[in-house]
């Protein structure tokens, strides 16, 4: 089975601006024949300077991370580095592709543990001077979107002719089908 999905092609700008007036931006972009390895269709971080932005792979820090096509698990882990302690906002600078159509574009802040669609808002938080590698990571299903686990006896799903039946204990209000 072949199944060329152009909706899995995208790019996004990501910005960090500091309370002290310096912004750093950097690229993630999925498209076909790229990798999540290190490859040509990265760039690395030249120096991170006084302040940084990346996203890494492995120990290399990166300005622009291609990435293999989109798939809704992936996980892209963020760095930042300060000059000083402040005050720190990450923003969507820009999209195209399948971010342009709306796919959520999650800031997951591992140390407050929050989840921040960039697509609807911008993400500030506080941050002592120095780099982290740890803290950050964007993620495209916040994971706040699962359901507790049912019984199976509970819920039952069969195929009658040319429609699907479902039976469940609680009522459902929506189902999607994902193949």
């Amino acid at each position: 089975f072949l199944n060329k999905n152009v909706n899995a092609e995208g790019k996004y700008w990501l910005k960090l601006t500091t309370s002290y007036g310096a912004s750093l931006v950097q690229a993630v972009t999925y498209g076909q024949g790229a990798t999540d390895a290190l490859e040509a269709f990265d760039s690395k971080a030249m120096s991170t300077g006084a302040d940084a932005f990346f996203s890494s792979v492995g120990t290399e820090k990166l300005v622009i991370q291609g990435r293999a096509p989109f798939m809704v698990n992936d996980i892209v882990p963020l760095g930042t580095k300060h000059f000083e302690s402040g005050s720190f906002t990450i923003a969507l600078d820009a999209k195209i592709g399948l971010f342009a159509n709306g796919q959520a574009i999650y800031l997951h802040d591992k140390q407050l543990n929050t989840y921040t669609n960039l697509q609807n808002q911008n993400y500030t938080f506080s941050s002592a001077e120095g780099e982290y590698t740890n803290r950050f990571e964007i993620v495209y299903n916040n994971g706040l979107l699962a359901t507790a686990e049912i019984v199976k006896s509970d819920f039952e799903i069969y195929r009658e002719n040319d429609h699907f039946v479902i039976r469940n204990a609680k009522k459902i209000d929506s189902v999607e089908i994902y193949d």
